[in-house]
């Protein structure tokens, strides 16, 4: 509700108990009518006035109801990825891992980042080792996939990094 949609009521008002003041001292018939049909007009003025500022107002009351749930939102994923930091495994290849302090009994987890960039958390799913001894993960949700550690120099099935390869969960 804006202050235009205020005044106007308030002048309404102020209008239509002008009108009574003339109406109650019309002693002439013709003007008494006159003056109840324009205080009729005036209470139909303001009741659409009225009924537009709730109208207005119902709106407002809307969006403040949606701005709240994004906020929750908003907070609720905050406190959801705080439980984990972004990691480096080795050459520049990164995951978001669960931090050991906010486990709560939560196994070791890797979590997609590109999932994490759309605010959702989704757990890769390790599908072994590619060819240049890298831990390979798949995301069930965006079907990314992922190579994280050092990358070996590849030699048909075996690899440089093959023997020196520690899972880091």
């Amino acid at each position: 509700m804006d202050s235009t949609t205020i005044s106007t009521v308030v002048q309404t008002i102020s209008s239509i108990s002008s009108l009574l003041g003339t109406a109650i001292s019309a002693r002439d018939e013709t003007k008494r009518s006159e003056a109840i049909n324009a205080i009729y007009t005036k209470l139909t003025e303001a009741n659409g006035h009225a009924l537009q500022a709730q109208s207005e107002l119902s709106n407002a009351l809307k969006r403040v109801d949606e701005l709240s749930r994004e906020i929750e939102k908003h907070n609720s994923w905050k406190a959801d990825i705080a439980r984990y930091r972004m990691k480096d495994f080795g050459d520049e290849t990164f995951a978001w891992v669960l931090r050991d302090d906010t486990s709560d009994g939560v196994p070791p987890h890797k979590i997609c980042p590109t999932c994490v960039s759309s605010h959702k958390i989704s757990v890769l799913q390790s599908e072994g080792l590619n060819r240049y001894a890298q831990k390979r993960y798949k995301c069930s949700v965006c079907k990314n996939e992922i190579n994280l550690g050092p990358r070996g120099k590849n030699h048909g099935n075996q690899t440089t990094a093959t023997m020196n390869y520690k899972p880091d969960y």
